[in-house]
C-alpha cells in the first residue's frame, strides 16, 4: 500500500543518492537518447541547461518536481505497472485534484504531505524540512519549509495518509486480505459487508477487536492483531468441534435407545 511515510522514505533515498533534475524525468537513469527525447519534448525547459545536464546527470537518476513524487506511484517495487494516465498529472494538476489541502498556514505536522507554490511541489518529511526536485542547477535537495516561500500544502491524492509507520492493514486498504479481514470480524459481530474495502467501519470494528482483546486499539492490523484474530478464530473452531463432538455422542446414545 502507497502511504506518507512511504512518500517519505522515497523521496529521502533520492535526497541521498544526490538524484538530479531534468525537467520531465521520472526516476529513469538518464541516458543521451533520453535526454534528447525530453529536449525535443520540452525545449524551453531544457536547452538552457543543456551542457550542464549532459556534464552531471547523464547516468544519474533524474526527475522534475512532480515527477519524484509519481515515480514513488508508478515505480513501486511491490506494485509493478501502476502507471495510470488518470495521476499522470502536472504540479499544479496534483493540487487541484486534492481534496484535502489549504494554505500553508494551516498545514499540521505530518511527514508525507505535499507542500507547494505555483508550478512547484515537493514533500514535506517532518521537523521543519521538505525534500524537493528544487531545479536543474540543484537536484533533489532538503530545504527548510519556512524558507521556500510555500503557499499551500496539501494531501497527495493517490496515496493514503496513516498517522503511524507502524505496518499492516489500515483504513484506505483495498482487496482480497481486507475482504477475509471483514469476514473474520463478522464471527465476532461486526456485521461487515465483506467488500474488500478497509472503511469508516471496518477500522471500528477493528478498533472494537483490538479493544476488548487488550491490545491498542488504532485500527491498523498489525501482527500483533491478526495473530490475535486468528488465535481467536481457532478457540472458536475448536469449541465448535467439541460441540460437534458432544451432538454425535447424544444421537448415537439416542440411536441405540430406539434400536
Amino acid at each position: 500500500m502507497l502511504t506518507n511515510f512511504g512518500l517519505v522514505e522515497f523521496v529521502k533515498v533520492a535526497r541521498d543518492t544526490r538524484a538530479g533534475y531534468v525537467y520531465g524525468t521520472i526516476g529513469e537513469t538518464l541516458t543521451e537518447k533520453i535526454l534528447e527525447a525530453k529536449l525535443a519534448q520540452y525545449p524551453q525547459r531544457i536547452e538552457p541547461y543543456l551542457d550542464f545536464i549532459r556534464s552531471n546527470y547523464i547516468g544519474k537518476i533524474t526527475y522534475d518536481c512532480v515527477g519524484m513524487i509519481k515515480a514513488y506511484i508508478w515505480l513501486n517495487d511491490d506494485i509493478p505497472d501502476t502507471y495510470d494516465h488518470n495521476n499522470d498529472t502536472s504540479a499544479n494538476g496534483m493540487f487541484n485534484k486534492a481534496s484535502i489541502k489549504g494554505t500553508i498556514d494551516t498545514m499540521s505536522d505530518t511527514p508525507g504531505l505535499c507542500v507547494r507554490f505555483d508550478g512547484h511541489i515537493g514533500v514535506y518529511i517532518g521537523n521543519g524540512k521538505v525534500i524537493e526536485a528544487r531545479g536543474t542547477k540543484y537536484g533533489v535537495v532538503e530545504t527548510s519549509l519556512k524558507d521556500r516561500g510555500w503557499t499551500h500544502w496539501l494531501e497527495c491524492p493517490y496515496i493514503t495518509y496513516t498517522k503511524t509507520t507502524k505496518e499492516g492493514l489500515c483504513k484506505g486498504a483495498k482487496g482480497e486480505e481486507v475482504q477475509l479481514l471483514q469476514r473474520q470480524l463478522n464471527m465476532f459481530g461486526a456485521e461487515l459487508v465483506a467488500d474488500g474495502s478497509f472503511g469508516q467501519l471496518t477500522e471500528t470494528a477493528v478498533k472494537t477487536f483490538q479493544q476488548v482483546s487488550g491490545l491498542e486499539s488504532d485500527g491498523i492490523v498489525d501482527i500483533l492483531t491478526s495473530q490475535k484474530l486468528t488465535h481467536m478464530i481457532l478457540e472458536e473452531v475448536e469449541d465448535l468441534q467439541t460441540q460437534i463432538g458432544k451432538i454425535k455422542i447424544v444421537y448415537s446414545d439416542l440411536g441405540k435407545l430406539l434400536d
